[in-house]
């Protein structure tokens, strides 16, 4: 809120602009389309732009992270420009400006702060204010990207900052006010040391990864570690079973019985390896928690546990065992996760590494859903099938393609063709190409990432997942990844597999 001489001067950066671009008053806020109008994503990227720039001629720093699922065309806020076009409020002047309002030659002529508060940033608030410019933290609670836990280690980091900004501070109750200038070294201050805090723990996760001991392949063709956790069971129905490897964490996928073959088996028996198609993967924790994803042919997929559940899941593939820009990705999304406007830049990482992991397939996928690009989640989803690889269960739920269970029991989808002129207009040219229809096998039975059971309806959707399923979404740990109580877990385990 930027303080005016007088109470009608006053102007909030956020809903001041807010509203004058649902209203119509500023043009950057419409489409680039006849008629010009006003959705939800294009108030987002004219908020998300905008708005730092008016708080930085008052020496503040403001970066909005703006989320929506709303899809075209239930998305328009302004159908077409009004005329006369209104004109935006003018600003306070920057030079007039103060925060405390604690005295001064001109104090009569200030707005006096409700009785009993004042105007005066404290510590505290100036320290969200300030890390709110480095740290992202995306809820994962609700449909849109992505995480609403800052690791420990980063607000361990933090913890000094409150120090840098009483140093700004007057040490006494002086009759000289706090200035915006005094706020603005704090905050860039408290910024900066927000950064280096973050860059740490992230090289902080990124070689815990390395310290994992995990198989670079198993002879089935599939298999899993859990790092962090003790494995009770693991399930994936009639098809295969989970072995434990001698006294290790390892866990080999095989066939469960000799009579099942096709489609994921070649031969009865044991000497029917490697498996050749993907099944749900459901892991039963000895602590009570339960974890899981898929198990995919050529694969091992590790979980890694913390307190607030599987904070990183990775696949790595048997034909290249290592995945740096993996790791790179998941410590990011483990410390300060990913948001929307991140998205451009994250999809363009992932762009050649999603098919070596697919979970990177699944955060393409969440990153084109926050902008509303359902066009760039068919892409995705295109490259997996096109790969002969099964397409991410949380890329079918995203892509609301239509689904059906063929006679042999996989579940497949129909992706359809989408044309160069389609998809965001915020991503590169070379991510807009022509994709044609085709059809693909899904992998897994439930969403792999926790924002994916938001999705989920309570009717169930033919085809793709039961009924019933919905409801288990109340019973997920925070962490970023699929983690169910015991309870839970077990209701799971029950719709899918029949309590197996």
């Amino acid at each position: 809120m930027i303080p005016g001489r007088r109470p009608a001067d006053t102007r909030c950066v956020f809903s001041g602009l807010f509203v004058e671009g649902l209203l119509g008053a500023h043009g950057a806020a419409f489409e680039n389309a006849d008629p010009k109008r006003v959705s939800n994503f294009s108030l987002a990227n004219f908020l998300e732009s905008e708005v730092p720039v008016v708080a930085a001629r008052y020496r503040a720093n403001l970066r909005p992270v703006i989320t929506t699922s709303i899809r075209p065309p239930a998305n328009v806020y302004l159908e077409r420009a009004p005329l006369p076009e209104p004109e935006p409020l003018p600003w306070p002047d920057p030079v007039q400006v103060t925060i405390s309002g604690m005295g001064g030659a001109e104090a009569s002529e200030r707005i006096r702060p409700p009785f009993g508060l004042s105007w005066t940033t404290s510590p505290f608030d100036l320290l969200i204010g300030g890390a709110n410019g480095a740290l992202v933290g995306a809820l994962v609670g609700g449909t849109d990207l992505l995480l609403d836990a800052v690791s420990q280690a980063t607000k361990s980091a933090l913890g000094g900052i409150a120090d840098i900004v009483s140093a700004q501070r007057p040490q006494a109750e002086a009759a000289e006010a706090l200035t915006l200038s005094d706020l603005g070294a704090a905050d860039a201050e408290a910024t900066e040391a927000a950064h280096r805090a973050t860059q740490a723990a992230i090289d902080q996760a990124r070689a815990a990864f390395d310290k994992e001991k995990r198989p670079d392949h198993f002879e089935s063709g599939a298999g899993f570690t859990v790092a962090g956790a003790v494995v009770a069971r693991a399930l994936l129905g009639r098809p295969a079973q989970a072995v434990a490897l001698g006294d290790t964490s390892w866990w080999r996928v095989e066939n469960n019985e000799p009579t099942i073959t096709l489609p994921w088996w070649t031969k009865p028996g044991r000497e029917g390896w490697p498996i050749c198609a993907p099944l749900p993967l459901l892991v039963e924790l000895a602590g009570g928690q339960w974890v899981g994803a898929a198990a995919l042919r050529r694969f091992v997929l590790t979980f890694t546990m913390g307190a607030a559940g599987a904070e990183a899941v990775i696949f790595r593939s048997m034909d290249a065992p290592y995945a740096p820009k993996t790791e790179r990705v998941m410590a990011e999304l483990r410390v300060q996760g990913l948001a929307s406007h991140q998205a451009v830049d994250v999809v363009a990482r992932l762009r050649a590494a999603k098919h070596a992991d697919p979970m990177l397939g699944v955060l393409a996928a969440y990153l084109h859903d926050s902008m509303g690009d359902s066009a760039n989640i068919a892409r995705t989803a295109y490259f997996f099938a096109e790969r002969h690889e099964a397409v991410p269960f949380d890329i079918a739920l995203l892509g609301r393609f239509r689904a059906w269970r063929d006679p042999s029991g996989l579940t497949r989808i129909a992706i359809p063709a989408v044309s160069e002129q389609e998809g965001s207009r915020s991503l590169p040219p070379y991510m807009r190409m022509a994709t044609p229809q085709i059809e693909a096998v899904v992998g897994g039975a439930f969403p792999w990432m926790r924002q994916g059971w938001m999705r989920l309806d309570p009717a169930g959707r033919d085809g793709l997942y039961l009924p019933g399923m919905s409801e288990l979404g109340a019973h997920l740990a925070p962490a970023p990844f699929t983690t169910l109580d015991a309870a839970s877990g077990s209701e799971l385990a029950r719709i899918l597999f029949g309590g197996d």
